[in-house]
């Protein structure tokens, strides 16, 4: 994966609450792996990058137009795509890491 292209991880100017919010996501998520991995408890985060979802729509046209463009050469991934990982993520065996 491009992490570049993964919101959050790639800050642009006018999406500063969305970066921040990421990328607390993302350390709280880290905290608590360490915190409960003993416990056998498994948290995972996924950071997709860009999936094709109805989001877009609730955009401000030229927010559309800019997004056409920065994708316009990606393939993104479907919510589909991201259920199937899920599904492996907590269905695989404990053997296999978090």
């Amino acid at each position: 994966m491009n992490v570049s292209s993964v919101a959050g991880r790639h800050v642009r100017l006018g999406s500063g609450v969305y970066n921040a919010t990421k990328h607390a996501v993302g350390a709280f998520s880290e905290s608590l792996r360490q915190e409960v991995t003993r416990d056998h408890v498994r948290i995972s985060l996924v950071e997709p990058g860009a999936v094709d979802t109805e989001l877009a729509g609730h955009n401000r046209p030229e927010v559309r137009e800019t997004m056409a463009r920065r994708f316009a050469d990606m393939q993104r991934l479907e919510a589909d795509d991201i259920r199937c990982d899920t599904v492996y993520r907590y269905s695989s065996p404990a053997h296999r890491g978090q």
